[in-house]
């Protein structure tokens, strides 16, 4: 056997040997998901298809994972897509801390006596809640736009009332809030026949909210109400429709929700 023959079976064993010690180091660290039984090689908080808490596996448990498996992996590493989105939402933490100090040096040296960077603030903090609630929520489509809907109202009269509490937020703002809220719910409705009373719940809170608003309205709180009637009949005859024609579905859904 020539020299150069015995330096390449000498690193061909050195590449084996390195790989067997890394599959040995996987296999050591994988976790298996009690729920739906995914092996993960690489570890990890919770399960990527049903989020329960996985196991560790013991020396047996491993020993035939390697058997089963080999150097191959069963499954990818799911942790790297984890590992991208919590470093995303970190440099965007990051960007809005920056962009809110940088507005609010700039507020107490040119406009010192109007604190709009406030608002900018309220803004950063609302966007970076719900993109987080966005992306780390697995809750359906009715709950996430039903959080979005009442944190986008609260944002609205808080900035109003930092601005002087002038009124806009109840007379124009919320209202027009609360409709779109109406469309996106009969938008989804049409799309999703199949679960379209899972939106009850959230066309009741906003009726509930349209409600308020008119109580406001008759307490003298708000001048101009010509929206907020429209807001509270728009979403009144939405609820009434749908109560009406969903007929047994819509008593099985409210049983379900608030067991009568």
């Amino acid at each position: 056997m020539s020299k150069k023959e015995k330096t390449e079976k000498k690193s061909n064993k050195k590449i084996k040997a390195a790989g067997a010690l890394q599959t040995q180091e996987t296999v050591r660290s994988a976790k298996k998901c009690p729920q739906c039984g995914v092996i993960l090689l690489q570890g990890g908080d919770t399960c990527p298809f049903c989020h329960c808490v996985p196991e560790d596996q013991d020396e047996a448990a491993s020993a035939q994972i390697k058997k089963d498996f080999g150097s191959g992996a069963p499954y990818p590493d799911i942790m790297r897509k984890q590992r991208l989105v919590r470093f995303a939402l970190r440099l965007i933490l990051f960007i809005m801390i920056v962009i809110t100090a940088t507005s609010v040096a700039l507020n107490f040296a040119f406009t010192p006596t109007i604190w709009w960077s406030l608002i900018v603030m309220a803004g950063m903090i609302y966007g970076y809640v719900m993109l987080d609630y966005w992306i780390k929520h697995d809750a359906g489509f009715a709950n996430k736009i039903g959080v979005q809907i009442f944190v986008s109202i609260l944002f609205i009269f808080l900035a109003d009332y930092l601005t002087g509490n002038r009124g806009w937020a109840l007379q124009w703002v919320i209202p027009s809030i609360i409709l779109f809220g109406d469309a996106v719910v009969f938008f989804l409705m049409l799309l999703n026949r199949s679960r379209w009373t899972s939106y009850l719940l959230l066309l009741i809170l906003m009726e509930l909210a349209g409600a308020t608003i008119l109580f406001l309205l008759f307490a003298g709180y708000i001048q101009n109400g010509i929206l907020v009637i429209i807001c509270i009949a728009v979403t009144s005859v939405f609820l009434l429709a749908t109560v009406i024609f969903g007929d047994a579905k819509i008593t099985t859904e409210l049983k379900r929700r608030f067991h009568v």
